[in-house]
């Protein structure tokens, strides 16, 4: 939904905040009557505020899993307007800090340090649970699992990222739980661990635990489970770049990141088998399964993300 409504609703209680001692000043000695009605608008304007904060977080909470999916696991359009919203809320800190206290009073909050800011920070963190917990619905609206990786990895580099560039937003997630961003942290390097796992089947066919060079005549079972080992690899490494080529990894730094990682993980692995069997006679045509060299691997992994490959 549109937010912009709860923030016209937080303008006037700051106003109201702002002019409320020197309404009643002014009223002093007249009729109890209008300093009455002031203190009920006042108090009916809170709870449209309230009302409005409690709307967003329903609406970040619970907006439909298959809206605005995209088809390259890009950021969410949600994900930037939750975010978005929460650093508008910080121009209200106060406000709605102390709005939050008038009508929902926790004694947790209430009685400790900096009430107000706690208070403006228990929202905050819910808004971002709630928000993480939506993404997970939603990622699993991707059939391919690899996907649902790339999905999380861009919402969540892109929340970490943006809590990284401003103190105050975290500032305000740690008041409410101090491990808070140290988790999100730690989950978005869980989900690369995961994303990493698209490559277990490409690492099975060049992983060899026999180090020995065989430079002798081979037997067709040799020789077949070599051809076997490149044909698999041939097939799986372009599967993987048919399907990664159409990802999108939104940031240009985790972009080159994972990029990199990739090579990491399936070059040097490549390069001892393309090493150990390329000078072997396995095949009256072994250039049919020795497809790629070194570079062309490192090369193809490189242009994960980039459709125009």
């Amino acid at each position: 939904g549109d937010f912009s409504s709860v923030f016209r609703a937080l303008n006037i209680v700051r106003a109201m905040e702002t002019h409320l001692m020197s309404y009643h000043k002014t009223l002093k000695g007249m009729s109890g009557d209008l300093s009455t009605r002031i203190n009920e608008l006042s108090a009916s304007v809170d709870l449209v505020a309230m009302k409005g904060l409690h709307d967003c977080l329903d609406d970040v909470k619970n907006r439909p899993d298959k809206e605005n999916m995209s088809r390259d696991g890009t950021v969410h359009e949600l994900t930037s307007r939750t975010i978005l919203f929460l650093d508008r809320c910080l121009g209200y800190g106060s406000v709605i800090g102390n709005m939050f206290l008038r009508l929902a009073p926790s004694p947790k909050i209430s009685l400790g340090l900096s009430p107000t800011r706690r208070a403006m920070g228990s929202y905050v963190y819910r808004v971002v649970a709630a928000l993480q917990a939506n993404l997970g619905q939603k990622a699993l609206t991707y059939e391919a699992e690899t996907l649902r990786d790339v999905f999380l990895l861009n919402n969540m580099h892109f929340i970490n990222k943006v809590l990284a560039s401003g103190e105050t937003l975290k500032e305000f997630l740690i008041l409410e739980k101090p491990n808070s961003v140290n988790e999100m942290h730690a989950d978005e390097k869980q989900r690369m661990q995961s994303y990493q796992r698209c490559f277990k089947k490409l690492q099975h066919f060049v992983r060899d635990d026999d180090d020995t060079f065989n430079t002798g005549e081979l037997s067709k079972v040799e020789s077949a489970a070599i051809k076997e080992k490149f044909k698999g690899f041939n097939s799986e490494l372009e599967e993987l770049v048919k399907a990664q080529r159409s990802y999108t990894i939104s940031d240009p730094d985790l972009r080159t990141k994972i990029r990199q990682m990739n090579v990491d993980l399936v070059v040097p692995l490549y390069h001892r088998l393309h090493r150990k069997y390329v000078d072997v006679s396995f095949s009256k045509n072994p250039f049919k399964y020795i497809k790629y060299q070194v570079s062309d691997v490192e090369r193809m992994l490189a242009s994960f993300f980039d459709s125009s490959a």
